[in-house]
């Protein structure tokens, strides 16, 4: 994602950040459940995220809503006919590196 950044390459920051969001949700997963999404669905995985009864994840509640708003994006980056803007990548890029910052922090 950061080189992504360094070169300008704008979908490939937004790509990138998604899918660091739903591989860091499948570790959360795995190591509070012991299982991981094998849905179709990204969101799915966000709802097992916040169904996790586990006191020691701190604002989880803020973590899901901020996984759900780097994944919405997924559609856009990948299947629609533009490009990713700057601003949008620098944006997601944030959102992300607050999230990974987050769940590193619960390991």
């Amino acid at each position: 994602m950061f080189q992504a950044e360094k070169a300008e390459n704008w979908n490939a920051v937004g790509l990138n950040g998604v899918h660091c969001v739903i591989s860091l949700i499948d570790a959360l997963l795995v190591k509070y459940s012991g299982i991981r999404s094998v849905g179709a669905s990204h969101m799915a995985a966000v709802e097992l995220m916040n169904s996790l009864e586990v006191s020691t994840l701190k604002e989880l509640g803020q973590k899901v809503q901020l996984a759900k708003r780097v994944i919405a994006k997924k559609n856009l980056v990948e299947y629609e006919d533009r490009d990713f803007s700057k601003g949008e990548a620098l944006a997601l890029l944030s959102r992300v590196q607050r999230f990974h910052d987050w769940a590193v922090a619960q390991f």
